[in-house]
């Protein structure tokens, strides 16, 4: 008995280790099976979560990310996509924090330094951001495709150098793309290399020379450094091949002066078909954008007219014909003047009918209308306007006093004081319309209400300059002395100085201060040469009359005649060579 039990001991302890081994071996198929299980199932619950995110039910979605990760701590994958729900969710923090724990466990994958980034920038902090693309160009490969969006978080954050060195590999990674040119030559400029930008620029033009952007940047670039010369150089090389070039080309030889060649490339320009109504009317701008009008007055209108009868039915030709002949009206001489500001207004009104929905034609047309008191086309075109835009309230106004001026005075109280209904918090428009009221009164005989209208008018915290002038014009004849308060009380909002110096000269009229009304009236009219018109010449020769100048007034008056715009008493002034 006794051996065996020596015998059950010693085959107990030699068996042993095979037995632990045994066990081992047991516990680790064990674990095994236990982690392929839990790695199933936290892919099962993965899949789940993928389709809550699918159907945009983020909470349950985030509900199975947690679960998958509670049975698989180091899914990398689950903390990447509860990154992307909680970045969903506005809950940037959290996503930060997901997505740098997915960062530990995986840091060799691009995305989730991209995703990392863009939480860091939604989050409001680039230099998180910055944080998250110098880890993955560390760490990570294959970025290319975010160069753009890693030099303009470097670029934002002010670290400029590294956005150049970048911008330098983004050329060299992708050589057909003209943007990483552009790029870097920006931050150059920005970093204060002028001479680096212009020579990237250069490299780029060299490169992509019938790309217009990096063409328009060099040429700009060029000539804020004065470089015109260089610049007209390098642009007459790819003129050829780049239509772009030659209309620069036109800028340049403007900007130098160089008058024929302006000339000879512009009329290049309006014989070759490759270039379209855009490209011509640039060219035509050019001379304008420049200040070189003066002297070239016929040339431009000649070609606007060209535009006109090859695009007939071009509203951008006739928009531009307006804006083109707006500003040749800027002439000393009013007959010159006048005829430009008529073909201004041809073509804005050629514009409506193109566009009729173009709002700013209509304000154009209307107000010049206005001015020169053609008070039956401006009823005949406000009302037209309003039937396109029966909201506008301006236009009430315009109708208002086209009415008014063509005797029609209930329907303009009428529609002035529609106006005034639409005109809600807008105080400076709420003033013109109780001026306009005040006119109206005035047509009525009635001048105590008018001057409560008018007061009314110039009482607003933000008044219309047009009331202003109004009030003051009727002061000038009834109370010269408040008139003359007004204007000076009013005087840094008024835009029309002639307009009311010219008052201010009638005001000093009717005070029988003649010899200072002419001396302001004379001192104005050379002042502001392109502001005078028919208005401002009948005043002139009223105060001619009174000095005893009666010949000198009959020629102010005949050219305020001819000019227009003027009171309805100017041809009886005329007629006999008197002003009472």
């Amino acid at each position: 008995m006794k051996n065996r039990i020596i015998i059950s001991f010693i085959l107990a302890v030699a068996l042993s280790p095979s037995l632990a081994a045994y066990q081992q071996a047991e516990e680790q198929k064990l674990e095994k099976e236990a982690s392929a299980y839990e790695k199933a199932n936290a892919e099962f619950v993965m899949i789940e979560a993928e389709k809550f995110f699918l159907l945009e039910d983020y909470e349950r979605a985030l509900a199975f990310l947690d679960q998958s990760l509670s049975t698989d701590p180091k899914n990398h994958a689950a903390y990447f996509k509860k990154a992307e729900v909680l970045g969903i969710q506005e809950k940037y923090e959290e996503g930060l924090e997901a997505i740098t724990k997915a960062i530990e466990i995986q840091p060799d994958n691009k995305f989730y330094y991209i995703l990392g980034a863009q939480l860091a920038k939604q989050n409001e902090s680039l230099e998180d951001a910055k944080r998250f693309y110098d880890m993955l160009q560390t760490n990570a490969s294959g970025y290319e495709a975010y160069y753009a969006e890693i030099i303009d978080t470097y670029q934002q954050t002010g670290n400029n150098s590294d956005a150049i060195t970048l911008a330098d590999k983004a050329i060299a990674a992708y050589p057909n793309a003209p943007e990483f040119y552009l790029k870097k030559a920006e931050i150059e400029l920005i970093s204060g290399q002028t001479e680096s930008a212009t020579q990237t620029l250069s490299q780029g033009l060299n490169k992509f020379p019938q790309d217009d952007i990096v063409l328009q940047q060099y040429v700009e670039l060029m000539s804020f450094q004065g470089k015109l010369p260089e610049a007209t150089s390098q642009l007459e090389q790819i003129q050829a091949n780049n239509t772009k070039a030659t209309l620069l080309l036109i800028d340049l030889y403007t900007q130098q002066g160089k008058t024929d060649k302006v000339k000879s490339s512009i009329n290049m320009v309006f014989e070759d078909d490759e270039f379209g109504a855009d490209a011509k009317a640039l060219a035509i701008g050019y001379l304008i954008f420049n200040d070189a009008e003066t002297g070239n007055e016929n040339f431009i209108d000649s070609l606007q007219q060209v535009l006109q009868t090859t695009y007939p039915a071009s509203a951008m030709v006739f928009e531009n014909g307006g804006l083109i002949y707006s500003r040749l009206a800027f002439n000393p001489d009013p007959t010159v003047r006048k005829a430009y500001q008529e073909k201004a207004i041809a073509n804005y009104k050629k514009l409506t009918q193109l566009n009729p929905g173009d709002f700013a034609g209509w304000n154009k047309v209307l107000s010049y209308e206005y001015n020169q008191k053609l008070w039956e086309d401006l009823t005949n075109d406000a009302d037209e306007a309003l039937s396109l835009f029966p909201n506008q309230a301006i236009f009430y106004y315009f109708l208002s006093a086209g009415q008014l001026g063509s005797g029609e005075i209930d329907d303009a109280e009428d529609n002035a004081t529609q106006a005034l209904r639409m005109s809600g918090s807008n105080q400076q428009l709420q003033s013109l319309l109780n001026a306009q009221l005040g006119l109206i009164q005035l047509a009525r005989n009635n001048a105590t209400q008018a001057e409560t209208y008018f007061e009314k008018s110039v009482g607003f915290n933000t008044v219309h300059e047009e009331a202003i002038l109004s009030y003051a014009n009727y002061l000038s004849e009834s109370e010269p002395q408040k008139a003359l308060e007004l204007l000076n009380g009013f005087a840094e909002g008024i835009n029309q100085k002639l307009r009311a110096v010219s008052i201010q000269a009638k005001a000093l009229l009717n005070q029988n201060n003649t010899a200072q009304s002419k001396s302001t009236m004379e001192t104005a009219l050379a002042q502001f040469p392109n502001e005078v018109d028919g208005a401002s010449l009948e005043i002139y020769g009223d105060i001619l009359f009174k000095a005893g100048q009666t010949n000198e007034a009959l020629v102010q008056w005949q050219k305020a005649l001819t000019l227009g715009g003027t009171s309805d008493k100017l041809e009886e002034k005329i007629a006999n060579k008197a002003y009472n």
